[in-house]
């Protein structure tokens, strides 16, 4: 019992961001979530005979063994250690490929934001309209958003579970990524390397407002910059 409750507490914890992981609200995640089930799937293709064969192993007299059963056994490791993984490797290779070149495309883009990292917090850029802000990003619905990432000290990792998957910000080069917000609501986002003692820190939120209410936000964010 006493280790119970330790083994339930570490499930527990790595559950953390199963509702975002398993629950995409854009074009980006909903492919990753789809890639990730057909790899699950292929997957338990692989461990369900494997685990009965363990059984079969640990439960099987060998004193019972004839000659069609030892061809049998034969037959069930050429298929299961020769045939199955080169079936299941051919398709992950696949799918990982198609996925790899659905993902690279290049959309139309309508906002581009900058997202610099520090140790420990987000700045962001809107270069459409001239102010910043941090720890805090605001998109319009709908709308494809090129977020370019960069990093002023060492890498740090973008992750917007329901929207994006994970991109590194590497030391004197930019990358990108795209947000596409399906529906308004706040998105919680997270550093997904560690950057030092105050990792835990560098938490982001997205917010995804309709478009008439993200240019209102936008119109009111411009004034107050040029007030300044």
């Amino acid at each position: 019992m006493s280790r119970v409750v330790p083994l339930t507490l570490l499930l527990l914890l790595g559950c953390g961001n199963a509702s975002g992981v398993l629950n995409p609200r854009g074009p980006i995640a909903a492919h990753i979530h789809e890639l990730w089930w057909l790899l699950f799937l292929l997957a338990l293709l692989v461990f369900a005979p494997v685990l009965a064969l363990l059984l079969y192993a640990l439960f099987h007299s060998r004193a019972k063994e004839s000659a069609p059963r030892r061809d049998v056994e034969r037959r069930l490791v050429v298929g299961g250690g020769l045939v199955m993984p080169i079936v299941v490797l051919s398709a992950v290779f696949v799918l990982t490929i198609r996925s790899t070149v659905e993902l690279s495309k290049q959309p139309t883009t309508d906002l581009t934001i900058q997202v610099i990292g520090h140790q420990w917090w987000w700045e962001i850029r809107y270069v459409d309209y001239g102010f910043d802000t941090a720890n805090e990003i605001t998109i319009p619905t709908e709308k494809n958003v090129r977020v370019e990432l960069q990093t002023r000290d060492v890498i740090h990792s973008f992750w917007l579970p329901e929207l994006s998957g994970k991109v590194d910000l590497v030391p004197g080069h930019t990358n990108a990524v795209w947000l596409n917000a399906k529906e308004a609501g706040v998105y919680q986002g997270y550093c997904a390397e560690f950057c030092g003692l105050q990792h835990a820190l560098m938490k982001f939120q997205v917010i995804a407002l309709r478009s008439d209410e993200f240019e209102n936000w936008a119109r009111a964010a411009t004034e107050r910059a040029a007030a300044s």
